[in-house]
């Protein structure tokens, strides 16, 4: 199935975020609900998610967004002869509306692009406009070939093995966010208990390969095409980050009080919308989460979840556990909630914490 178009895309640059000065100092400001800018009409009701894969992520005029490849009339490559870069000072120009011979001056081109969105672009040009890049690919290796000859030791084969005939025919990849769905499974080993889980296509996919025979369902009922097992959602933004270790306490479903902590985590968040809610989530790569009962001194480490195929067991150390789908940590109505709450990453980490201490080997 491919990329639904719910809304009419009318512009050929979008952006995630703006580039703002803020209490003295740049920073990427995106809207309040996640949709995206517009280069040219600013405020948009669109998402990532929503553009035809024709849009090339990157970044675009120091922001991150996309940019279409579709109605490109002319391209013009300019490499930089004066540094020793291939492609960081090189600029490629795009005209949507004009051809070459209309094109009498740089500044008559609608959009410039710099560094490795140049490949990105011209593999899209290629595909979506049915553009004749060859001169380019051309232009491309006489620069490469002027930087092996001009700084040896920089780029020389050892050294420096980039193949641009063989990049150009890997697979086009748009950097547009994958397919995202929920899965709703039942286990044998509490047959009383369901979750919800939320994931990408990939990712999905392969937890549920993976899953055991204890599993109720067959492995082969499952797939992303089979609306009764799996349902489509719709990404809206996503965000990382990297957090030192903090202690929280968490009662269990036992009514069991305990202290939580761990050393340090990368936080994945995601909003998904899920017919009329919007689902903020988030999964995590924790080290070294331990535990301890209230009043007590000891501390425990957890060192897997065995019995719960979400959380996996990384490194050899036994230290660091991963959750391979994303948790739901609350439900809004309104997709500027979700995105407000996604800032506070604490909410977030504490759900995958105590996800983790619920499922840990030695619960049962």
């Amino acid at each position: 199935m491919g990329r639904k178009m719910k809304k009419r895309v009318r512009g050929h640059l979008y952006f995630l975020h703006d580039f703002k000065r803020v209490d003295g100092n740049y920073r990427y400001v995106g809207s309040n609900d996640g949709t995206l800018l517009a280069a040219n009409y600013g405020r948009t009701k669109l998402y990532a998610s929503e553009l035809p894969e024709l849009f090339v992520y990157g970044r675009y005029y120091k922001r991150f967004g996309y940019l279409s490849s579709k109605g490109i009339k002319a391209l013009k490559y300019v490499p930089n002869m004066h540094t020793n870069h291939f492609l960081k000072d090189d600029r490629l120009m795009i005209s949507y509306s004009k051809v070459g011979s209309e094109l009498d001056d740089d500044d008559k081109y609608d959009t410039w692009v710099w560094g490795n969105e140049i490949l990105d672009i011209l593999k899209g040009a290629q595909i979506y406009s049915d553009f004749d890049i060859a001169p380019i690919i051309c232009q491309m290796k006489d620069k490469m070939a002027w930087l092996r000859e001009t700084y040896r030791d920089e780029f020389c084969e050892e050294k420096w093995g980039f193949d641009l005939d063989e990049w150009m025919q890997n697979p086009f990849d748009n950097g547009l966010p994958p397919r995202y769905g929920a899965i709703t499974i039942k286990t044998k080993l509490n047959a009383d208990t369901t979750e919800t889980l939320y994931g990408s296509e990939k990712n999905l996919t392969k937890f549920i390969e993976d899953l055991p025979n204890e599993y109720q369902y067959e492995k082969n009922a499952f797939s992303l095409r089979n609306e009764e097992l799996v349902r489509e959602v719709q990404f809206l933004k996503e965000t990382f980050g990297y957090l030192d270790g903090f202690e929280l306490q968490y009662t269990d479903s036992n009514g069991e009080t305990y202290d939580l902590k761990f050393h340090s985590a990368l936080l994945t968040q995601i909003i998904l919308r899920d017919n009329d809610r919007f689902l903020l989530c988030a999964s995590a790569d924790v080290w070294l989460i331990r535990y301890r009962k209230v009043e007590t001194d000891d501390w425990v480490q957890i060192f897997d979840a065995n019995h719960n195929q979400i959380v996996a067991r990384l490194g050899g150390d036994k230290r660091e556990l991963k959750t391979l789908a994303f948790i739901l940590v609350q439900g809004y109505s309104t997709a500027e909630e979700a995105v407000s709450a996604m800032r506070e990453y604490k909410p977030s980490m504490d759900t995958v914490l105590k996800y983790i201490f619920e499922v840990r080997s030695d619960a049962r």
